[in-house]
């Protein structure tokens, strides 16, 4: 890993693993979205970052000279504008790493009950199967299939919802 890489780390939430973004800022610091109290772009050590886990580069075909992605990810230090669907860890790594806001993990999100750790999600989808008036295997299907349309949803009501003005 090197000064100006766009980097990630795995990390959880309700048992769906997701990337955290940052910049490595080539002094065993990372820039990116701290969700420590309010979420704001801050700029922790290399630990803090990968929360004990491994950290990796993420390659992007075209970017920017490692001086001007230091140069974007600091011009944004201490910004609180974080937003999962506009402006989260991904957009702001790469939007310094190649001027382009995109976070392919919002753009390609669906559950599937195989990614779903939870012991309670589990045990809802058999309770729902058990009592429904639909076969169990039916309900099930049905609950699969609702879990996966999650990612068809958002995909329509994005363009009309407000976005933020792109950066420069």
């Amino acid at each position: 890993m090197a000064r100006g890489d766009q980097v990630y780390a795995i990390r959880e939430i309700v048992g769906i693993p997701y990337e955290h973004h940052g910049i490595d800022c080539g002094d065993r610091t990372i820039i990116h979205y701290s969700k420590i109290g309010e979420a704001c772009i801050t700029r922790t050590s290399w630990q803090i970052f990968a929360r004990g886990g491994p950290v990796y580069v993420k390659p992007q075909p075209t970017a920017f000279i490692p001086s001007v992605v230091i140069q974007r990810a600091e011009s944004r230090l201490g910004e609180c504008q974080y937003d999962l669907f506009f402006n989260n860890c991904e957009h702001f790594a790469n939007w310094c790493k190649t001027g382009r806001s995109e976070c392919t993990q919002i753009d390609s999100f669906g559950l599937r009950l195989d990614q779903i750790r939870l012991p309670a999600a589990g045990e809802l989808a058999n309770r729902a199967a058990t009592t429904a008036d639909e076969s169990p295997e039916k309900t099930l299907q049905l609950f699969e299939t609702a879990l996966n349309n999650v990612a068809i949803a958002p995909t329509p009501l994005f363009p009309t919802t407000k976005k933020p003005p792109p950066r420069s």
